[in-house]
């Protein structure tokens, strides 16, 4: 079974996203921030097939969190989604995720089954 991590400090758009992934066959984890899902990686809690991470978060922020992880995991696909900010649209946070290496990008309100398609087709790359 392919384990996913989410990373996103939005906790019922978490909920919701790691439901929708269950209901998929997927077992799924979930952490509040980059420095959590850090934690949770480095302690063996899990070692994920992929990681859908937030952008923009409280303590580390996702393309913090993307570079760190592309250093230490460099074949691990990452899925970046914002939603943007107060100030700030999603897209060129989500294109600064492209050069950081990530394998897909998606704004925040995900289209469902383009969201699902990608994934699975990540998991056959």
């Amino acid at each position: 079974m392919k384990q996913i991590l989410v990373v996103d400090d939005n906790i019922p758009f978490s909920n919701m996203l790691k439901q929708l992934l269950e209901k998929e066959g997927y077992s799924v984890k979930t952490a509040a921030n980059g420095r959590e899902a850090i934690e949770l990686i480095e302690a063996d809690k899990i070692r994920p097939d992929l990681i859908i991470t937030d952008i923009i978060m409280p303590e580390m922020e996702g393309l913090e969190f993307i570079r760190k992880i592309k250093v230490k995991y460099a074949r691990l696909k990452i899925i970046a989604i914002s939603g943007g900010g107060r100030h700030i649209s999603a897209i060129l946070p989500l294109k600064t995720a492209q050069l950081l290496g990530v394998d897909r990008i998606f704004e925040k309100p995900l289209d469902h089954p383009k969201f699902l398609s990608d994934i699975r087709i990540l998991f056959k790359e």
